[in-house]
């Protein structure tokens, strides 16, 4: 009986969990280029957030060329302490952390890529 009584506590725990994860809002800016965006949630418990399981912006470079991704906290945002950046080959995958504080209901932030071929 006692085990049925934590189950269902634990049951009517998640949803509380889930939703104190923010959203996050992309902006992105990919001139043109072939990049697959999305924003996969944290792998922990809001109070056990961590640089390593923030919510992270994955990226595949579907375009012909190697393509540089940095992306940038909106004006809002001005608990960010990094500004990830990365180099995508053709066929590669990237994940980047979403930056801030975590306290808000959505991080916005801002996706920029270019061509290194034309920088």
């Amino acid at each position: 009986m006692m085990k049925l009584i934590r189950s269902i506590a634990l049951v009517g725990f998640l949803p509380a969990v889930a939703m104190a994860l923010p959203d996050v809002m992309l902006d992105a800016e990919l001139n043109g280029l072939d990049i697959r965006t999305w924003v996969e949630e944290a792998a922990a418990e809001p109070d056990a957030l961590s640089p390593e399981n923030f919510h992270h912006v994955r990226l595949t470079n579907n375009h012909d060329s190697t393509v540089h991704c940095t992306m940038e906290p909106e004006p809002a945002e001005d608990a960010w302490t990094f500004f990830p950046e990365a180099t995508i080959k053709p066929g590669e995958e990237v994940l980047l952390p979403v930056g801030g504080d975590y306290t808000t209901d959505i991080i916005r932030a801002k996706l920029i890529c270019e061509d290194t071929d034309l920088l």
